[in-house]
């Protein structure tokens, strides 16, 4: 009786088993850093995402061939480009809740693709895919963003009927739809990737500036070297003006408060760009390559400054950093050869590796007090620059410990910590002959970096002390 209780016992455990999934993977096979899974190692059949995770990272479970399922939680949000890209057994995605953005290719060249008979692949309202037949299409109306290259050279469309809920079109949605000749954008789009409709009809046929969403400069498609940008325009939406080289001038107007990535990146010919103070965000390496670009002024109002913004400007010789930057980002002027004078405005907290990499030219930067991070790179591969900083200031202990040429905070003549009327007062006694400065101290009343102390370094102080009180 004893023995027949056992055999029972172990029929019903077998039994539970079978109905349970395989063993999700260890632990030790996630690669994950700040919320981001980078990438899986193992080889289980059954994946569970771990809890903490938020973005599947780009190419994460690429050509991994044993994942038969995989289990997100309600924290995953972001799915990475081809982050499941030729997962050959992927069948099963489970619990894709809280999921609002699909990379491109996300779940190309896997079972779980193949097997949506539907011919819009849609996940929790990002459509990510596309094998229908063509012609006049119309997407389903739960469709709130379409994912980069979702409708990737299909030559078959004509037109494409859009929701009235649609927010969001990827980068390259409709990237070679040669046939695709109308196209209507629904209002409350306010996000168009790069290139969504390059190498369409469409977009071939359309002259002078592309608007469309809630009013997004999608592409400028004129020939006129000095443009203004409709006043009724809010975002330039990125690569608009990528690799146009005739433009020489561009007025962006007070109604834009975000320019995308790589916007103006490659526009060799463009040496005027005003930047107004309702911009907010400049998005990565939104003016790189201006090698005609001679000066730069990131106004008070921009609060993001993406990584590489003026990399590889050659002909930049003065920068300005607004107050509102938190974070000089990674490459901001790298490659930058010309660029001799930069000043980072009082606010400026955050300057990351690689900043000035390669800025052989550098000679002088302004930096604030409130600095308090600086890249171990930041200054790598530049000239015998010297950078001027509040005395005890963090910029100042970075320069002894890195052996920078370093001086008093640009203004402070009298060398008491900060820049002052008092200091306003002594630049114009020097230049009355009433007063003589060291040479340090003729160095520091250079407050335009100019070269020489003149009447105009007294009113660019003025004008430093005014903003440092607002």
């Amino acid at each position: 009786m004893k023995k027949l209780g056992c055999i029972c016992i172990s029929f019903i455990l077998i039994c539970m088993s079978m109905m349970l999934p395989a063993s999700a993977a260890p632990s030790q096979e996630f690669k994950i850093e700040n919320g981001i899974l980078i990438s899986y190692t193992g080889n289980s059949a059954y994946v569970e995402i771990p809890a903490g995770v938020y973005y599947i990272g780009d190419q994460a479970f690429e050509n991994n061939g044993s994942v038969q399922t995989v289990m997100f939680t309600d924290q995953v949000q972001y799915i990475g480009n081809r982050a499941f890209y030729n997962c050959k057994a992927l069948r099963t995605v489970g619990g894709a809740s809280a999921v609002v953005s699909i990379g491109a290719f996300a779940f190309a060249q896997t079972p779980y693709l193949n097997s949506i008979t539907n011919e819009f692949a849609v996940l929790n309202g990002v459509l990510f895919d596309y094998n229908g037949k063509g012609g006049n299409v119309s997407l389903p109306s739960e469709v709130v963003s379409i994912a980069p290259y979702a409708f990737y050279n299909q030559s078959s469309i004509q037109s494409v009927t859009m929701p009235s809920g649609l927010q969001e079109i990827g980068e390259g949605a409709f990237y070679g739809c040669t046939k695709l000749t109308l196209v209507t954008i629904p209002q409350r789009v306010n996000t168009i990737g790069a290139f969504a409709f390059k190498n369409t009809a469409w977009m071939n046929g359309k002259t002078g500036f592309v608007v469309g969403g809630n009013n997004i400069l999608i592409a400028y498609k004129g020939t006129a070297a000095t443009v203004s940008i409709p006043d009724t325009v809010k975002k330039i939406a990125p690569c608009a003006f990528y690799e146009n080289t005739v433009l020489t001038k561009v007025v962006i107007p007070k109604s834009v408060y975000m320019i995308g990535t790589r916007a103006f990146r490659g526009c060799t010919k463009l040496s005027s760009v005003t930047i107004p103070r309702s911009v907010v965000f400049i998005d990565d390496e939104a003016f790189a390559e201006c090698s005609a670009l001679i000066s730069a002024e990131v106004p008070d109002s921009v609060q993001y400054l993406g990584e590489g913004a003026f990399a590889s400007c050659t002909g930049l010789k003065e920068a300005v950093i607004g107050s509102g930057v938190y974070t000089v980002s990674y490459g901001t002027f790298a490659g930058c050869s010309s660029l001799r004078n930069v000043r980072l405005k009082s606010g400026v907290t955050v300057i990351e590796d690689a900043v000035f990499y390669n800025c052989t030219a550098l000679k002088n930067v302004a930096l604030p007090n409130s600095i308090a991070v600086i890249g171990q790179k930041a200054f790598e591969n530049c000239g015998s620059v010297t950078v001027f900083a509040g005395k005890g200031s963090y910029a100042r202990g970075y320069c002894e410990i890195n052996n920078i040429s370093c001086a008093n905070s640009k203004g402070d003549v009298n060398g008491d910590g900060k820049a002052s009327v008092i200091d306003c007062t002594d630049i114009q006694l020097y230049l009355a002959g009433a007063l003589v400065f060291t040479d340090s101290q003729r160095l520091v009343a250079d407050v335009d970096m100019d070269g020489s102390v003149n009447i105009l370094d007294v009113t660019a102080l003025q004008l430093q002390i005014a903003e440092e009180l607002e």
